[in-house]
C-alpha cells in the first residue's frame, strides 16, 4: 500500500520521508558507492554485484604497483 505526500506529488511507502536524511552516515574508507538493484528476483544482482567488487579490487592492486 502507498500513500500519497501532498508536498512533491509522489508516492512513498508508509512511513516513508519524502527527504532524505540530512547527513549520511560515512564510512572510513568508502569514497564511492555504486547500487545494484532490481524489483525482480532470480536477474543476477549478487553475480554483478561480486563482479563489480573483483573488477574494482584489481583496478585498485594495479594501480598500486
Amino acid at each position: 500500500m502507498q500513500t500519497t505526500d501532498s508536498s512533491d506529488g509522489h508516492d512513498h511507502a508508509p512511513g516513508a520521508s519524502a527527504r532524505p536524511s540530512e547527513s549520511p552516515e560515512r564510512l572510513p574508507g568508502i569514497r564511492h558507492l555504486i547500487a545494484v538493484g532490481s524489483g525482480k528476483g532470480g536477474v543476477g544482482k549478487s553475480t554483478v554485484s561480486v563482479n563489480l567488487a573483483v573488477f574494482d579490487s584489481s583496478v585498485l592492486h594495479a594501480r598500486d604497483d
